[in-house]
């Protein structure tokens, strides 16, 4: 295993543009075409991807996978590498109850310290805006809500935004 090659799995548009980002930082990054679209193969080729072959041979040679796939691959492709030794990192919209890696949280937060060591004032920043404003989006939501309805468009998510606003406890401030 290289702990410096950077495994993907899959090059699909935000997974070559990840990749392509990474290789134009210098990282060796391999990606396994077995299977793949000739668009695949394109985007890959385009990033400077450098193609392994199969996803067994991705994963004996990289030190850290990335997981960039649709919601429904996820665990699919999770599964196949079954018994990666290295950093595998699960950066698909999925709940966490689906990507559960139980015992990781830590040592992601201490990566995190140290590759993005805004990321926690950033995220506290965000929550304190939301505390303080969020109420005030519950009207917004519903007129959003009201437009998409009116427009024969589901309506639901921003019925649920309202709520999950209007959950949300206000400080004596708020007025």
């Amino acid at each position: 295993m290289n702990t410096r090659a950077i495994g993907l799995l899959h090059p699909g548009e935000m997974g070559a543009a990840i990749g392509r980002c990474l290789t134009n930082s210098g990282h060796a990054v391999l990606w396994a075409s077995e299977g793949r679209s000739a668009a695949s193969q394109a985007r890959a080729k385009e990033a400077g991807l450098t193609d392994a072959g199969t996803v067994a041979d991705v994963a004996s040679q990289a030190g850290i996978i990335l997981s960039v796939c649709p919601p429904h691959a996820a665990t699919d492709v999770a599964w196949a590498v079954h018994g990666f030794r290295g950093l595998y990192v699960d950066a698909n919209a999925i709940s966490p109850g689906t990507a559960r890696e139980e015992g990781v949280e830590d040592t992601l937060l201490a990566e995190w310290a140290l590759s993005q060591p805004s990321l926690g004032k950033r995220s506290r920043g965000s929550a304190k805006a939301a505390g303080a404003k969020g109420w005030r989006w519950v009207a917004e939501m519903e007129e959003i809500a009201a437009t998409m309805a009116a427009a024969g468009l589901p309506d639901g998510f921003h019925q649920a935004a309202a709520e999950i606003f209007r959950r949300y406890p206000r400080s004596s401030a708020d007025g």
